[in-house]
């Protein structure tokens, strides 16, 4: 059986090998060592493989390859919260429950109707916009005035803007959330069923798309910080009144920048979404920019870096992502 299975054997046994060394290294080392930011993005389509070694194991009766690769299907479950599976079936407890939809609309494009489609959707009852163009907010104002009466639009040419809808009132703190910004966060305070609740609407600047490993690591600094800010703000703002932070964070959940955020906040995909949740680059729109890796361009919904995040006084109760309108290299998330 040996020589037959050979090849077989020794590529799982590398394989089992390389995972464990990557494990090793995110939990010991993480973004200090810059090529993992570069792989951490990715680290769900690391343990792809893992089902058919286990059939290999199992088929050959190997009980060490069969354990270490059970071992190594229990971190990835532990890491990507179950894939939300423990989620299925769950029903709404009949409390009122507010709909809150992130979306990144890709500023740099004119054609606003696909946009405008989605939005009525998906229904959310607060909708935060980044990248949010003039062209856009003019229409938004025109065609969903009466179903979101309630608006703070900061519009800007190209990726800078920001704007919120809502069914509820809305108004515009002067308070600010500091840091480097794609766009000055939104810090707004939401009248929900006479309940006061501060929203924040922010994106994260992108890793630069050069695919330089230093220039990575730079923009990683530059994320961290803000999300400190961020922490830091919504530490003192939670006392008083419940915090729904949701954007574009341009980082996964195996990241820093998802860690620092998640010392105050909940991130609702990992308490009720099912599934991966991605929501980046556009898989279904080639006339799209899709970002490039090390000189390639990536295949489409490979990460999510749309999140709602809410802090304790709250609870998620559903988490979607919603229907792909073609007019963005993102799609929403509620």
């Amino acid at each position: 059986m040996w020589s037959s299975a050979k090849f077989p054997i020794l590529a799982c046994w590398a394989y089992i090998a390389s995972l464990s060394a990557w494990a090793v290294l995110h939990f010991a080392w993480g973004e200090r060592l810059p090529a993992l930011l570069v792989i951490d993005p990715f680290a769900i389509y690391l343990f792809a493989p893992l089902p058919l070694v286990l059939i290999v194991a199992g088929w050959l009766r190997l009980r060490s390859l069969l354990l270490c690769s059970g071992v190594l299907v229990l971190l990835g479950l532990w890491l990507f919260d179950g894939f939300g599976l423990t989620h299925l079936g769950r029903r709404d407890d009949g409390r009122p429950a507010l709909c809150v939809m992130t979306y990144n609309v890709l500023g740099m494009r004119d054609n606003v109707q696909p946009t405008i489609r989605s939005v009525v959707a998906e229904d959310a009852d607060v909708v935060m916009l980044q990248e949010l163009n003039p062209r856009l907010a003019s229409e938004l104002v025109r065609s969903l005035g009466d179903r979101y009466p309630h608006r703070v639009l900061v519009p800007r040419r190209g990726t800078w803007g920001l704007g919120t809808i809502s069914k509820f009132p809305i108004r515009a703190s002067a308070r600010t959330v500091s840091g480097r910004w794609g766009g000055k966060p939104q810090v707004l305070t939401l009248d929900w069923m006479g309940e006061a609740v501060t929203l924040i609407n922010f994106h994260m600047l992108n890793p630069p798309a050069s695919g330089s490993l230093e220039l990575t690591e730079r923009q990683a600094h530059v994320q961290h910080e803000a999300a400190r800010a961020l922490t830091s703000f919504v530490r003192e703002e939670r006392r008083s009144r419940a915090v729904i932070a949701a954007g574009d964070l341009n980082a996964t959940h195996l990241s820093q920048t998802h860690a620092i955020v998640t010392e105050v906040l909940q991130d609702s995909w990992a308490e009720a979404g099912v599934g991966l949740g991605n929501t980046y680059p556009a898989s279904a729109a080639p006339h799209l920019a899709r970002v490039p890796l090390l000189g390639r361009v990536i295949p489409g919904w490979l990460i999510r870096i749309d999140c709602i995040l809410h802090s304790s006084q709250l609870a998620a109760v559903r988490a979607r992502t919603a229907r792909f309108a073609g007019a963005s290299d993102h799609r929403g998330s509620w």
